[in-house]
């Protein structure tokens, strides 16, 4: 019963009561329904890469970038108690990655439209971006020296209470969206 809330303010109650004939409910997905903390979940390699050696030299440029997304697989590199050697000439490309050197190689961290502009093939990783997508999941690409050698899954995983709030919403006949 709305009324059983007499610290409310009549404006308060007008939108609770407002709420009792919505037919759509929708959450703000981060920290909402997921952890609010984004994780490595996958890393994809291109013929030759070695995993341990690019994810330290990923890392390496991450550890300087204060986005979300550079953050997990930076704290991917520390939970696996990899070495993260120094960067140099760290640049941050806006929107779209970062670069800089590491261990004397130039290494580029970025979206696939980063990876174009500079000329990178990222033919042999496309499809696997395209499943990872699909799975809900961030393809963060990899280069070294000029050349693909990763591409990097990143996604927020799902609360487990956030199943069984949904299906509750379903249960009174709600649809759910996720904004």
């Amino acid at each position: 019963d709305l009324h059983s809330f007499p610290t409310r303010r009549s404006s308060d109650l007008d939108a609770l009561q407002t709420l009792e004939d919505a037919s759509v409910i929708a959450f703000d997905k981060t920290g909402t329904l997921t952890q609010g903390r984004p994780e490595l979940t996958d890393i994809v390699l291109a013929p030759g890469a070695d995993e341990a050696s690019v994810l330290s030299s990923v890392a390496a440029i991450e550890t300087l970038s204060e986005h979300p997304i550079a953050t997990a697989i930076a704290r991917a590199a520390e939970d696996r108690a990899l070495s993260v050697p120094q960067v140099a000439d760290f640049t941050s490309i806006t929107g779209m990655g970062a670069s800089g050197s590491v261990a004397g190689q130039q290494v580029l961290v970025g979206a696939d439209r980063l990876m174009r502009r500079e000329g990178i093939d990222i033919s042999t990783l496309s499809e696997a971006a395209t499943r990872l997508a699909k799975q809900g999941r961030t393809p963060v690409y990899a280069a070294i020296d000029g050349a693909a050698v990763a591409l990097l899954g990143v996604a927020d995983p799902v609360k487990p209470s956030a199943g069984p709030v949904i299906a509750a919403r379903h249960a009174k006949g709600l649809r759910v969206a996720m904004i």
